[in-house]
């Protein structure tokens, strides 16, 4: 590119002193119009391979589908369909790709087309000022190798150019997800994690996920220190979201959150997951590392005395002992069942020790004996620590300082769990549902 410019550079000063300056100036317009219809085809080719782009990542989100619900797929016996949907996926992926590539080649041959196109009348031009004497003979020949030499640079130029723009084009959804708005943070230095008191408070909290459905709408809530809260109500009222909202994943919110009166946006990404540790509904564990470093994951001062000391506690340590290697065993996708996997998630949790705990359904893939073990492990690693926990089963939350009812996005009802079962509102009408269900079933 730049041996490209320097050419051009050195041709507006050399060519209209050894070349008629009305020749020049063809040449000049002329390659004013292949730069112009270069960049016209290049918005045209990104948006081409922007298409393709965009069937890749839809037939990718297919298979991936696929994978993940065979279980289901299998039974509902929709293989085929499934089949069918993949293989549509694939064909108009293949369809944008030669369109593109169609493209691409057509590019080519117009760009090649339009430098010959130019150089064309200019030699014609110069022959005719040969023969009238208004220049020599040596400057047709300068002329036909100067525009030979540019138009293989501009060949050049061109194959790299598409290349780049294939790659830009590629990398646009990395970059929007990249460019998502994130927590500003002051980068204010975090006290030890150990002096954390875990006083939370939420001022006033508004948010809406895309597409304009309102989660949470003015909420306010005050944890203090050390205490256990838990937080109830009808799915899609905001649960979830309250705890992804501590843990600062979901910026785009309004109001104010502290812990211990530090607003989360003045508190370093990178320090607050120090003092929050959380246990998912849906556990989850890295195929690429043992079952050793699967709990210590993100607990960079845990021992192996640690961990052991924390599966024995989940009910998971002679379990591990019984793999090949033990706790050196990689794990794979189908080396630990449901509930399993959810032990081991909560063993990383304990490992970790975390000021601050977040629970989410964090017993659902364990059956009523595992839960009530895993209930008895949880609220003792849960004293002198404060703890937000999420819900479905009422009867798991009964023990909690403060259970709060989410109802359209505002506090309900709040309370411990005496208190608003004899208040009879929405909690005691769950509760009796649930409990009315459980004798049912028996």
């Amino acid at each position: 590119m730049c041996g490209l410019l320097l050419d051009f550079g050195l041709a507006m000063i050399v060519l209209p002193q050894r070349i008629n300056g009305r020749l020049f100036s063809v040449l000049a317009v002329l390659a004013t119009l292949y730069i112009i219809t270069a960049t016209k085809d290049a918005a045209r080719l990104s948006a081409l391979a922007r298409a393709h782009q965009d069937k890749a990542r839809h037939r990718s989100q297919i298979m991936q589908e696929t994978i993940d619900n065979y279980e289901i797929i299998t039974c509902s016996n929709q293989q085929q369909d499934q089949m069918e949907k993949h293989e549509t996926a694939v064909q108009r992926q293949l369809e944008s790709e030669r369109k593109y590539l169609d493209a691409l080649d057509l590019n080519g041959s117009i760009r090649l087309t339009l430098i010959d196109f130019i150089l064309l009348p200019a030699l014609l031009l110069t022959s005719h000022y040969v023969q009238l004497g208004y220049v020599p003979v040596g400057n047709l020949i300068l002329l036909n190798q100067y525009w030979s030499s540019i138009g293989k640079q501009l060949s050049g130029m061109k194959k790299n150019s598409d290349r780049l723009l294939y790659a830009a084009t590629c990398c646009e959804h990395l970059t929007s997800i990249l460019q998502e708005p994130v927590i500003k943070s002051s980068g204010s230095t975090w006290p030890n994690e150990t002096r954390t008191r875990g006083e939370i408070s939420f001022e006033n909290v508004e948010f809406a996920y895309k597409g304009g459905h309102s989660c949470l709408q003015g909420f306010s809530l005050g944890i203090a220190a050390r205490t256990t809260v838990a937080i109830v109500g009808v799915n899609g009222g905001g649960k979830s979201t309250i705890l992804k909202l501590l843990l600062g994943l979901l910026p785009q919110y309004t109001g104010t959150i502290r812990i211990d009166g530090i607003d989360i946006a003045d508190i370093s990404p990178q320090q607050l997951p120090n003092i929050i540790g959380i246990s998912l509904q849906k556990s989850r564990l890295f195929s690429h590392l043992s079952a050793m470093n699967n709990v210590k994951y993100g607990s960079s001062h845990a021992t192996s005395e640690d961990v052991f000391e924390a599966c024995r506690e989940v009910g998971i340590h002679e379990r591990i002992l019984l793999l090949p290697h033990g706790y050196d065993t990689t794990v794979t996708p189908d080396l630990f069942s449901g509930g399993e996997a959810q032990r081991l998630s909560i063993a990383r949790l304990l490992v970790r020790k975390p000021p601050i705990v977040l629970l989410d359904e964090a017993t659902s893939d364990l059956d009523a004996r595992g839960q009530q073990e895993i209930q008895r492990v949880l609220n003792k690693f849960c004293e002198n620590r404060t703890t937000l926990m999420v819900a479905h089963r009422l009867v798991t939350i009964r023990h909690a300082d403060q259970i709060v009812v989410l109802d359209q996005g505002r506090v309900a009802e709040c309370g411990t769990h005496i208190t608003l079962m004899k208040r009879g509102g929405k909690y005691c009408e769950m509760m009796t549902a649930e409990v009315g269900d459980l004798d049912d079933e028996n």
